[in-house]
């Protein structure tokens, strides 16, 4: 899975491969912990440099864990994950947002909020046999 950050001149900084991203509040790690990007005050800071969007383009599954490691359900799998000013998009539609009092990702549809934000790589489905 690529990410591709996106200023508003339209410059894009493509990163990856990778199989997850983690979104601890603020900070965006790989899965195995090496960081990637901050996002601070409406805007994504890579590399000393700073970007409007984040977007990773599918197949992905999205899920939460909480502080004690516990995960949610899955979501997915997803064909866009992208997030902009702190609003997390799944498949261009409002799925979460980053909240800046708690540093934790809030999840609308269930009124909750998780320490961490999974994006992980979902492999394609197999084509059916015929």
């Amino acid at each position: 899975m690529l990410v591709s950050f996106k200023k508003r001149d339209g410059s894009t900084l493509v990163l990856g491969s990778f199989e997850a991203l983690r979104f601890e509040g603020a900070e965006l790690v790989t899965g195995d912990g090496r960081p990637v990007a901050r996002h601070e005050s409406h805007h994504w800071l890579v590399r000393g440099e700073e970007y409007l969007r984040l977007d990773c383009e599918g197949p992905l599954t999205i899920a939460f864990q909480d502080s004690g490691g516990k995960l949610s359900r899955q979501f997915g799998p997803c064909a866009h994950f992208s997030s902009v000013g702190g609003i997390g998009y799944r498949d261009h539609e409002v799925f979460c947002h980053l909240d800046v009092q708690t540093n934790r990702w809030h999840m609308r549809a269930e009124q909750r909020e998780w320490a961490v934000l999974l994006v992980t790589h979902a492999a394609p489905a197999a084509p059916a046999a015929q």
